[in-house]
């Protein structure tokens, strides 16, 4: 499903999560929730969304097991408040 800007739901759903500094353990979580998508679709959207710089993570620590990834936006032309131009430009960087 698409939300009219060309981007799917998990997509949009890892750009909101960056641009607001959100955890993927959180995003995902709720993402399967909700039946939008499987954790395992998240963190391979994810991936792809890494190596087009689209997005960035940082490592946070938790008391026990393996720390958590926090999702940033990865390029600063992503820094604006318009939606639309959001929308533009983090779709042309996914198509780069």
């Amino acid at each position: 499903v698409r939300d009219g800007t060309g981007l799917d739901e998990v997509t949009v759903s890892l750009l909101v999560a960056a641009r607001n500094g959100d955890l993927l353990y959180d995003i995902s979580r709720w993402g399967e929730d909700v039946g939008i998508a499987s954790k395992a679709t998240f963190s391979r959207t994810k991936t792809r969304m890494e190596e087009s710089g689209v997005i960035e993570t940082e490592k946070v620590p938790i008391d026990v097991g393996r720390p958590r990834l926090r999702l940033r936006l990865g390029d600063e032309r992503l820094d604006v408040d318009d939606e639309s131009e959001f929308a533009r430009v983090a779709r042309s960087l996914l198509a780069e």
